[in-house]
């Protein structure tokens, strides 16, 4: 499994491009950027091991 996104970092402070994407989602769609350890975690829930972020 491949995941294309622009993440921010576990604490959601940064790298620049990737705060102010999740900004600008929360006010235009309700949503925001996930961290890896977001997706991590939701994917360790469906039983995939052995994840890497690069």
């Amino acid at each position: 499994m491949i995941i294309s996104e622009l993440l921010v970092n576990d604490e959601k402070t940064g790298p620049a491009p990737a705060a102010l994407m999740s900004l600008n989602m929360l006010i235009v769609a309700e949503g925001r950027n996930y961290a890896p350890a977001e997706y991590s975690a939701w994917i360790e829930e469906a039983g995939v091991r052995d994840i890497e972020t690069v």
